[in-house]
């Protein structure tokens, strides 16, 4: 599971793990005290390391799914 995290930033990897728990932009960017379009940037930044193209991909590459 953190294998695949490595190689994004310590923010990425917040973003990463508040997405994957199903949590929205919008309440990632409150509990992360930031804005929505940072979330945003982060998330792209995340899917384009991890290789994957939408939240479902990204929940399966970070919980070692196949």
């Amino acid at each position: 599971d953190h294998d695949v995290l490595i190689d994004l930033t310590p923010r990425e990897r917040e973003v990463a793990l508040a997405l994957k728990e199903g949590l929205t932009n919008k309440e990632v960017a409150k509990e992360l005290g930031c804005s929505p379009r940072t979330v945003e940037v982060h998330r792209s930044r995340v899917f384009s390391k991890l290789g994957v193209t939408n939240i479902a991909g990204l929940i399966r590459t970070v919980s070692g799914l196949p």
